[in-house]
């Protein structure tokens, strides 16, 4: 597992689904971080949420299965969010992920947050707990959609 800039991921290599997929993207601004996942009414562990270079998936209908990360981002939603390069996607996540934004879980998958900028869009992360290591959120997907259903459990620190 290595450290990628936005600026270092082509097009091609967004498009390579098997080359290094835990990768971590840095922020525009070269932290390894985007932001921390707060204390909540959902019980869910604080921790750091970070981006993965991730997959493009298995396409299964209109889904595609194991699919997270930048990869997913790029090539599912690209249109939807208006990105041309991997810095706009890592740029888009950014925006959700500031002071503010609210933190849902949704009523039926209540094992993935979901955080909205009512302004921007939203990001789904997932929890990845390791026994003995603290807690850590990973994007799966955004979205341009600025609402979804569910419950408000905290709001971004």
């Amino acid at each position: 597992m290595g450290y990628l800039s936005a600026s270092d991921v082509t097009t091609v290599l967004l498009l390579q689904s098997s080359q290094c997929p835990n990768s971590r993207i840095l922020t525009s601004d070269g932290k390894e971080v985007f932001c921390r996942f707060p204390a909540n009414k959902h019980n869910l562990p604080e921790g750091n949420v970070i981006l993965k270079l991730g997959k493009v998936g298995v396409k299964r209908g209109s889904q595609r299965i194991g699919a997270y990360g930048l990869r997913h981002i790029f090539e599912k939603h690209r249109r939807d969010l208006k990105l041309k390069n991997a810095e706009d996607a890592v740029m888009f996540v950014e925006k959700v992920l500031t002071k503010g934004s609210r933190v849902f879980i949704d009523r039926l998958k209540s094992d993935k947050p979901i955080v909205i900028s009512a302004s921007i869009g939203l990001v789904i992360l997932e929890p990845k707990i390791v026994r003995g290591q603290e807690a850590c959120y990973s994007v799966v997907t955004a979205y341009a959609r600025k609402a979804h259903p569910g419950v408000l459990i905290a709001k971004v620190q």
